[in-house]
């Protein structure tokens, strides 16, 4: 990738930063070139260009930073929590003013959030949000320059029902009072830090005119659009997992009176936009209809059309960059949402501090003595790849000169076939009954008649799709339970099978179960 300058977007301005949900991410999930963007490297490397750029500034974190899910297996833990530490220490080295608390952050229960919340520097805020009975603040005031900015952080109810030791009451009641409070401190603008869904952040801005911006905290789109929200609030996302990071520049020349509206800076001409979007869109079909390719191994037609692609995307970043319009004497903002792709810079000890903790992961998770998921009695286990190719001589050949073939040196390669992240979808079975887990990809099983072998269960081979085969194949071998057919997943592979566990939006983003298909499927094996 080409180095990236990054440049200020209109007249300097006090600033507000925005970082989307963490969820523990350090680094992309790089398992295709559309999800290689982030990293905590290249947040702080961008953080800190724009702080560069602004007179002042203020850095604001929504919840969901600690971890990816709700609840963690024991297994899990060990790996999530140097995760989660090493986030901290990446917020103490920013210095974040502001977090939110996402249903996430409590994945390892309210004492261990408190603990990274310390660790980090941070203070979390929630209007209506209580942590282990403890009420959370829920307004904040920043002087940026000459502009004082009052922030309200609220959350939606809903999310973190069931959460032990987690409150979230109605807002209701409560919003009028915060509103009342940044009222008497003057404040020049509102903006609401929601962890919440856009519909509910919409409501929020029609409901409480006063409210100038509503940063959506769930579920954010992966787009820079602003949306209109009643007569004056805005609402505002930021894409998670540290992919992009979102600036919020504020004019308030003279100091504008509190109940003026902020207007969009950004005045480039819709239909040019419109006309470059299309090309776009028939770019990006045109690049899903191709078979995939590895990084760096694409086919010539492939590789072309991923650099009109990017040609394409800089040249709407451009037109929109350069197509600001302030109007005289009255407020205005400019919003802008920047994809952190290769290239962008990074910056040098986060880069280290990330390295260092792939490094430990990889050491802990060597060290650690995983254990396989036991098989209830009568339950088909998974026997691994080389069973098959006895009685399938044909569809296994094929079957190894696929990508599926070779999925975990992809891992080996980057050194990340011990991390807990990534290798559930580069081998068979991983942390199911009779499967694979972080080092036992390949152990001894008996099957009838006092039969041992040995299980291959390292990359995506027959039984991620068709399912355990130990009844397959002693019905196969050894003429038990009936017919080989009826203990193997023929009928009903299709688009969703693929999509369920691996495939997913979050790390496939172009998947195309036609186009990726026709790459699995070979003679012997349902092709021709």
């Amino acid at each position: 990738a080409k180095d990236v300058v990054v440049e200020d977007v209109g007249p300097p301005a006090p600033s507000i930063i925005m970082i989307g949900g963490m969820k523990g991410y350090l680094e992309p999930c790089g398992c295709t070139l559309d999800v290689k963007a982030g990293g905590i490297d290249k947040v702080a490397g961008f953080i800190e260009k724009v702080r560069g750029f602004a007179p002042a500034h203020l850095t604001l974190a929504s919840g969901n930073i600690w971890f990816e899910s709700p609840t963690l297996d024991e297994p899990e833990i060990a790996q999530a929590r140097l995760k989660a530490q090493t986030l901290a220490k990446v917020f103490k080295h920013l210095g974040i003013e502001v977090v939110s608390v996402g249903p996430t952050d409590f994945a390892l229960g309210v004492e261990e959030y408190r603990a990274l919340a310390a660790q980090a520097g941070v203070k979390p805020y929630g209007l209506n949000v209580k942590v282990g009975g403890e009420a959370l603040p829920g307004t904040y005031i920043s002087e940026l320059g000459g502009v004082k900015a009052g922030v309200i952080v609220a959350s939606e109810p809903e999310l973190f029902e069931g959460i032990k030791g987690v409150e979230a009451a109605a807002l209701e009641p409560l919003m009028p009072v915060a509103l009342k409070e940044l009222e008497d401190a003057s404040v020049d603008v509102v903006v609401l830090m929601y962890q919440g869904k856009l519909a509910g952040a919409k409501k929020l801005a029609a409901a409480y005119p006063r409210v100038d911006f509503v940063l959506v905290g769930e579920e954010p789109r992966e787009t820079d659009q602003v949306d209109d929200a009643g007569a004056r609030g805005k609402t505002l996302e930021v894409f998670d997992q540290g992919r992009y990071i979102g600036v919020l520049k504020l004019y308030d020349p003279k100091g504008g009176e509190r109940d003026e509206v902020f207007a969009n800076a950004r005045t480039g001409s819709k239909a040019e936009l419109e006309a470059v979007d299309r090309q776009i869109e028939h770019v990006n079909k045109s690049i899903n209809r191709l078979p995939p390719a590895a990084p760096g191994e694409e086919p010539p037609m492939l590789a072309g059309l991923r650099e009109r692609l990017r040609t394409l995307q800089e040249r709407k970043l451009a037109m929109k960059s350069q197509a600001i319009e302030l109007p005289e004497g009255s407020r205005a903002f400019i919003w802008r949402t920047t994809r952190l792709d290769e290239g962008y810079p990074v910056d040098a000890k986060m880069l280290a501090l990330q390295q260092e903790v792939n490094a430990e992961i990889d050491r802990v998770n060597r060290a650690t003595e995983f254990e396989v998921v036991p098989v209830k009695e009568g339950e088909a286990f998974y026997v691994g790849n080389a069973q098959c190719k006895t009685c399938h001589a044909e569809a296994f050949a094929f079957w190894e000169t696929t990508n599926h073939a070779h999925a975990l040196k992809t891992l080996q390669d980057v050194k990340k076939d011990f991390n807990q992240d990534c290798i559930g979808c580069h081998v068979v079975g991983y942390e199911k009954p009779g499967g694979s887990v972080l080092g036992k990809l390949s152990y001894e099983v008996e099957l009838a008649g006092g039969v041992t072998v040995a299980k291959d269960l390292a990359n995506v081979g027959c039984e991620n799709c068709h399912g355990p085969a130990s009844k397959h194949v002693e019905a196969a071998l050894f003429g038990k339970h009936g017919k080989p057919s009826n203990f193997i997943v023929n009928l009903g592979i299709n688009e969703q099978t693929c999509m369920q566990s691996c495939h997913v939006e979050e790390h496939s983003p172009r998947f195309n179960y036609e186009v990726y298909r026709e790459q699995i499927i070979g003679k012997g094996h349902g092709g021709s």
